[in-house]
């Protein structure tokens, strides 16, 4: 048994309509009313014909209560308003039928919503809503007044994505709680199958910390004052140092990193800790030329380092305009900052002309310093 066909969909709409017509006007409705539901049955079609939000793929549709994630309306059902005994149910918002589809393509959960007048021609719509599946956290069946509701429960959004399973009955396809189990167990496969791929090519990259961290730096400095850290101390005179750790930190999580700024630690706070399982923690203190303590930088990084990471990073703002190395190695190289004699060294980037350095301190354990050097001209 498979999903109703389109066709099979349009024709479940349409004859809701019309039962619509008669539980809100009885047998003695306008001639204008039928019009107006083919109107709307035909406006539904083309839609679908000009943005697709039922697809070839996987897809479905639910009724009367309906939320995209965000928004959520809900209506009386057709049988309940056929008991309610008054004469001007047709200026009650519960005249209108709601309608949710949605349709898996492209790694993606496409919602659209509809709201269909029953007694004039309107539709009002929201088209092609778009979710990562890979957000996709549960899905799970509710029961409300004897109707089958399906929750798409997302990582990141306010509420489920839900909807009432029509109960029509089509013999050659699924409908009720079939149609719901349906839609549960395929969402959960395809949401599955996008996290394993994910995974995959997560666990296929080659993870380079040094040439990532290069690459990062680069595209900073080709952003120039596109890039507001830059702007602000250029054009503005803001001497801000964590508005770096901050571009720094998007550009780390945008590579597939994790990227935590600050976090806590005994004896004072890490400006940028960045973390991959293929790697150990790789910790970055970020620090302006025109800092007073930039003279303490090694003893205040060793100070985060503990005996499971090797290595940590100095990233150094010069706002000169006049190169620094020579006083910064000055700096580095001397035994206040427990500096290991010769192991100075200078790494270049090809093709570039950029290059960073490299130091060996001797604390409870040997430490390698990297250091990089940001000039803004």
């Amino acid at each position: 048994m498979t999903h109703i066909s389109k066709d099979t969909f349009f024709y479940a709409i349409r004859e809701r309509l019309f039962r619509y017509r008669e539980a809100i006007w009885g047998h003695g409705s306008s001639p204008n009313i039928a019009s107006f539901i083919h109107y709307n049955s035909e406006k539904m079609k083309y839609l679908e014909a000009h943005n697709s939000f039922l697809g070839n793929g996987f897809w479905g549709y639910g009724i009367n209560s309906i939320s995209d994630g965000k928004e959520t309306y809900s209506h009386f059902d057709v049988e309940e308003i056929r008991k309610i005994p008054d004469l001007n149910k047709h200026h009650e918002p519960y005249r209108q039928l709601l309608v949710l589809t949605f349709k898996v393509e492209d790694d993606s959960l496409f919602v659209s919503t509809f709201s269909i007048e029953t007694v004039t021609a309107l539709i009002n719509s929201n088209i092609k809503s778009r979710y990562d599946l890979k957000d996709f956290k549960n899905a799970r069946i509710l029961t409300r007044k004897n109707k089958s509701i399906v929750e798409f429960i997302f990582d990141g959004l306010e509420k489920p994505i839900s909807f009432q399973v029509d109960d029509y009955y089509f013999p050659q396809d699924l409908s009720g709680d079939q149609l719901a189990k349906h839609y549960i167990d395929t969402i959960k496969k395809y949401a599955k199958e996008v996290k394993e791929k994910e995974q995959n090519m997560m666990n296929t990259r080659i993870f380079d910390f040094l040439k990532d961290f290069t690459t990062s730096i680069h595209l900073l400095q080709s952003q120039d004052v596109n890039a507001e850290c830059i702007r602000a101390l250029k054009e503005d005179g803001k001497k801000n140092e964590s508005a770096f750790r901050y571009w720094f930190q998007t550009a780390f999580i945008m590579k597939g990193y994790s990227a935590e700024p600050e976090p806590e630690k005994g004896n004072g706070r890490i400006d940028l800790k960045v973390t991959h399982p293929s790697m150990a923690n790789k910790i970055i203190e970020f620090k302006g030329w025109w800092n007073s303590d930039k003279k303490n930088i090694i003893n205040q990084l060793q100070s985060y380092l503990t005996d499971f990471e090797k290595d940590g990073y100095v990233f150094m703002i010069n706002h000169k305009k006049i190169n620094i190395v020579k006083e910064y190695r000055e700096l580095i190289v001397t035994p206040e900052m427990k500096y290991i004699p010769n192991s100075w060294s200078e790494i270049a980037i090809a093709p570039s002309d950029y290059t960073y350095f490299k130091s060996e301190h001797n604390f409870t354990r040997r430490k390698t310093i990297y250091h990089f050097i940001f000039s803004i001209y």
